[in-house]
């Protein structure tokens, strides 16, 4: 099968089970808890400010993927682990 063919089955066959997911509640607080970390003793270990810690684990912002991925390397997590996602229908 040529590569062009392969490409536009592929896309077409991706579009048509299009996946619809948003991001739901942090879970930094919770990571933090079970580790007995305080939110300051992770700002100090990831670089940000404890402010910024702050706004995700209250769900006043959201972290950017540059925040999720540090995070996930200093808690040992993957990324998806530090949110929940909604697959909607």
């Amino acid at each position: 099968m040529s590569d062009t063919i392969y490409r536009k089955r592929y896309i077409s066959e991706r579009s048509k089970r299009r996946l619809n997911i948003s991001r739901g509640r942090c879970l930094l607080p919770d990571l933090l808890k079970q580790r007995e970390w305080t939110q300051t003793f992770f700002a100090e270990r990831s670089g940000r400010s404890v402010r910024m810690i702050s706004h995700f684990c209250n769900g006043k912002r959201i972290m950017l993927p540059e925040d999720m991925y540090v995070a996930a390397m200093v808690l040992d997590c993957e990324m998806e682990d530090l949110y929940e996602w909604i697959h909607k229908k």
